[in-house]
């Protein structure tokens, strides 16, 4: 959900205000000394601001970017939320290359104070940069882009870049049926490669020990179609079944994660046969052993 903000000023300095990046979340907040306090939830319904009455007829603009480090092309929600005046619009879709104007109005001069933000972009990190061409003052704020005292004719200009942050892929590799002789300490070794259109191909190997055992790999996912990656054990062992089919087709979009497992199964005890043997080779020493004896103690002159 989005988070919405009403921002309250002393009486001596603005009446309430309200912006929105949807219509279902409203939050309250506080404007102290310049800075956007975000508080609680305060009601579910809209809510619009009013102008004060007798305000004088200024009027500022803010123009709001939005850009992608992988270049997605996707719509986002941006806002405004000011300490007075009168919003047009009060929210809208920004995309990359598709910028939005809002215009304020109706507020006393130098005393406006604005935000402007985006909506979270799943699987993006923002970084907000605010340029406004009065004090030619550019600063980057993690919680969007601030204008403070504001006179009649400023405008403001918000630039959002989104970083596209790497998705995790965990494996677990859990043994179904290890028998009582086997070494679970033993490593075993899983290889994962990964295709996507905007990266191409990557790959990489994964270590386990234990019974049951879980490693985590990082993706870069492709907004056009996901990345794809198949995770798949490398073993020779004939006395081992391996069952890696959850782990085969994994398709990864930004913002979104994948787990799997491959289920290793002892068929029997590899080192079982070998046993036999020898212990096959000690029962006809001992029978040999045996037939010597018993036929040195019926004829003692041979």
């Amino acid at each position: 959900m989005h988070s919405l903000l009403v921002l309250i000023g002393s009486a001596s300095q603005a009446q309430d205000a309200v912006a929105t990046t949807d219509r279902d979340l409203f939050v309250r907040g506080q404007l102290v000394q310049g800075q956007l306090v975000q508080g609680q939830l305060v009601q579910d319904q809209p809510v619009r601001s009013q102008p004060h009455p007798d305000q004088p007829s200024a009027r500022a603009s803010f123009r709001i970017s939005t850009s992608f480090s992988d270049n997605n092309p996707a719509e986002v929600t941006a806002y405004i939320s000011c300490s007075a005046g009168t919003a047009q619009p009060e929210y809208g879709m920004i995309s990359e290359g598709s910028p939005l104007e809002f215009v304020i109005s109706g507020f006393p001069a130098g005393r406006l104070r604005c935000l402007l933000a985006q909506a979270p972009a799943p699987g993006y990190q923002p970084a907000y940069y605010a340029f406004d061409d009065a004090s030619g003052h550019s600063e980057n704020d993690p919680d969007g882009c601030q204008f403070l005292e504001f006179e009649d004719g400023d405008a403001g200009f918000c630039e959002v870049e989104n970083t596209l942050v790497a998705s995790n892929i965990e494996v677990r590799r859990l043994w179904v049926d290890p028998g009582s002789d086997i070494n679970i300490t033993i490593y075993d070794e899983a290889h994962y490669s990964c295709d996507s259109e905007a990266w191409g191909e990557y790959e990489g190997s994964l270590w386990f020990s234990g019974k049951d055992d879980r490693q985590v790999f990082e993706v870069l996912p492709d907004w056009e179609g996901g990345t794809l990656c198949a995770v798949w054990p490398i073993g020779n062992d004939g006395s081992v079944e391996y069952d890696p089919e959850e782990c085969l087709d994994l398709q990864i979009r930004p913002g979104a994660s994948a787990s799997c497992t491959i289920f290793n199964t002892r068929l029997f005890d590899a080192d079982q046969p070998a046993r036999w043997y020898g212990w096959l080779v000690m029962a006809l020493i001992v029978l040999l052993v045996g037939f010597i004896a018993a036929r040195q103690w019926r004829d003692p002159g041979r």
